[in-house]
């Protein structure tokens, strides 16, 4: 049995389900750029814009959590 994540549209009735296929922890912002390649986290991007992004939503104590990076797929139907 696999988990599944239904996203919705704020304020609308639309949403699409998706299957988790993966959940990596990383112990920081740029492992995390680092594993799972810039280009499949935003491939509009660089690494290095990306990090200045991340880390001005999340500050200094959020990265000290760690990040997680999830893989999913759309589930058909939906």
């Amino acid at each position: 049995m696999s988990d599944t994540i239904r996203f919705r549209v704020k304020g609308a009735t639309e949403s699409c389900d998706v299957r988790v296929l993966r959940v990596t922890e990383y112990p920081g912002f740029e492992a995390l750029l680092d594993g799972e390649g810039p280009a499949n986290v935003n491939p509009n991007a660089t690494r290095e814009q990306q990090l200045v992004n991340i880390r001005s939503t999340y500050g200094p104590e959020k990265e000290a959590l760690g990040a997680l990076a999830i893989q999913i797929t759309l589930i058909d139907g939906r």
